[in-house]
């Protein structure tokens, strides 16, 4: 747990890389909305946000 916890430190400072990165790509909520063909209420919800 200690090296766990110093390692993070090291991440977090930029002394050393993390082994994995996850990147994850946002879709253009209002092409999500048309797609899903959804309710006046929830589109409004979605798009305003």
């Amino acid at each position: 747990m200690k090296t766990f916890l110093e390692e993070t430190v090291e991440i977090k400072q930029g002394l050393k890389k993390p082994a994995r990165v996850t990147r994850h790509e946002i879709e253009d909520a209002k092409a999500v909305v048309d797609r899903k063909r959804c309710s006046r209420r929830i589109r409004h919800s979605v798009l305003n946000a």
